[in-house]
């Protein structure tokens, strides 16, 4: 009984392991993913650190009245229960497109595009969509 306990928990460890890897790895998908699990827990500053420096700059401080706004709006729905992500990446640019699937039901569709920064993948706006 030990010894059956002690394997069904090394698999369920590994099935955890595996199905976090895409939120926690550093990819595109995995930034838009983190952007949006940001915004809804309200976190600002984590939200914010995930966009280019050209981004930050280009829209100073209007992205925490954004954020905020955003955060309030994902709540009304339920909740984020899901996103579904496609990503393609040439070089160091990357678009992701993705739905979101509220706890209402509704979803919401759209396309990110990245940049890498020092190694690391930031959401930017493109003028080029």
């Amino acid at each position: 009984m030990v010894k059956r306990s002690a394997v069904l928990l090394a698999f369920y460890c590994a099935i955890m392991a595996i199905a976090g890897c895409s939120l926690f790895n550093s990819g595109p998908s995995s930034v838009v993913k983190k952007f949006y699990y940001s915004v809804e827990a309200g976190k600002t500053e984590d939200a914010i650190s995930l966009l280019s420096t050209e981004t930050k700059q280009m829209f100073g401080g209007k992205f925490n009245a954004y954020i905020a706004h955003q955060t309030v709006d994902i709540k009304k729905k339920g909740g984020i229960t899901s996103i579904e992500t496609q990503e393609s990446i040439t070089g160091d640019t990357a678009r992701v497109t993705y739905t979101v699937t509220y706890g209402d039901g509704s979803t919401e569709v759209g396309k990110s595009d990245l940049i890498k920064q020092e190694g690391k993948w930031k959401m930017t706006v493109s003028m080029n969509k």
